[in-house]
């Protein structure tokens, strides 16, 4: 039994010293050589793998570029289109079945292009509103001599950021879908060439999708000024059940519509002009947006209808009205300071006129055709208001 554990061990170490002599008899290893051609980056690799064993030879060799090429001949040529680190893989099979890898890292010199969305930085396509404002990280890589960048935001701008870490953006005042990338443009060391790479190299798959509400909203304002207390309608000029709409009436007053195609009363409490706004919001749930457009526009709110007030004021006589322009006021009894404001028919302030004591003054306003309000003032009180009808 000691025999026969005694030749079972000495067969052990012989094959452990065997296995051992062969591990250090099989050898992957490779090398290269750089230059540049043509802006594309042309490594040579050499095989040096060998084997110390005179019946082993080497059966079967695979390259792994690091870039997603591979090769399997013994002395390849690679083009590496863009700047970067790569770890370059050399698998070799030897004939008796074992194997050996060797690996190594390859710097290809320059500047690599690259950037993010920077509220979305896993994101290739991102979507946003109208008027949303877009940003961009330039997070280019690699040592450059003197690198620029060209940012192209795919409806025709182009903007020029600084190095990486730059952080720059734009808002999209149309609606569409953009496909937006970066070019590198660098020295490389040594040559006297200036080359050039893109993000991506397929311009496609950076996307930008810019959404908008449905309706551009419109409204009129169908009294206006209007008066202290009276009702007064705002109607919507686009109908449709599949926008939330939201008035802001200007006084502190907002107003959310479920029925869109309504028109809309509102009564003021408030003297002064108004900023009065009408929003429509649009969903898009899929991409979590919210999307809204408004329009604006103003209302002027006045103390009293006209006849109540012109029947507390002293007799004033317009004459011409209608009017080319030229309008003459005539007061019952001396007036020693007056005012006069005119306003559009929207209830914009156009005019406010001053004169100093007078029985009558004479108007020339440069106006287009029209119809407009006029308040007069003496001594800062409202003692008479009128419609004037423009007709040039």
């Amino acid at each position: 039994m000691k025999v026969h554990l005694k030749t079972l061990l000495f067969f052990l170490l012989l094959f452990l010293s065997y296995h051992l002599r062969a591990q250090d008899s099989l050898v992957a290893n490779f090398g290269y050589d750089y230059e540049l051609y043509d802006c594309q980056h042309r490594v040579s690799f050499y095989d040096s793998s060998f084997s110390e064993i005179d019946s082993v030879g080497i059966l079967k060799r695979s390259w792994d570029f690091g870039d997603g090429y591979t090769d399997s001949v013994s002395n390849p040529v690679h083009d590496y289109v863009s700047p970067g680190v790569r770890i370059v893989t050399l698998f070799v099979l030897f004939d008796n079945l074992d194997w050996r890898m060797k690996a190594d890292t390859v710097v290809i010199v320059g500047k690599k292009a690259k950037f993010i969305f920077d509220d979305y930085p896993t994101e290739d396509t991102i979507h946003v509103c109208k008027g949303d404002l877009v940003k961009m990280k330039n997070i280019s890589s690699g040592k450059g001599e003197f690198p620029s960048y060209e940012f192209h935001w795919g409806n025709g701008a182009v903007t020029n950021p600084g190095d990486s870490g730059w952080l720059f953006d734009r808002t999209y005042q149309d609606t569409g879908v953009y496909n937006v990338y970066l070019i590198v443009e660098d020295d490389i060391k040594g040559t006297n060439i200036r080359c050039s790479n893109i993000y991506p190299e397929n311009k496609m798959d950076k996307v930008v999708h810019v959404h908008s509400s449905a309706a551009e909203p419109e409204f009129q304002i169908m009294t206006n000024p209007t008066f202290i207390g009276h009702p007064t309608a705002f109607v919507p000029l686009y109908r449709s059940h599949d926008l939330t709409a939201i008035w802001n009436f200007g006084d502190n007053t907002i107003l959310e519509m479920d029925e869109k195609d309504s028109f809309v009363i509102h009564k003021y409490q408030q003297l002064g002009s108004h900023r009065v706004t009408l929003t429509y919001i649009e969903e898009f749930l899929e991409y979590g947006l919210e999307c809204s457009a408004s329009d604006t526009q103003f209302i002027n709110v006045l103390s009293q209808e006209l006849n109540s007030v012109n029947e507390l004021s002293s007799q004033v006589v317009v004459s011409p009205n209608p009017s080319s322009g030229l309008i003459e006021l005539e007061f019952s009894e001396y007036l020693p300071e007056i005012k006069v404001v005119i306003y559009n028919s929207q209830g914009l302030q156009i005019e406010d006129l001053r004169y100093l004591g007078a029985h009558e003054i004479l108007l020339d306003l440069e106006v287009a055709k029209g119809l407009y309000f006029m308040d007069v003032y003496s001594e800062n009180e409202l003692i008479f208001r009128d419609r004037v009808l423009i007709s040039k």
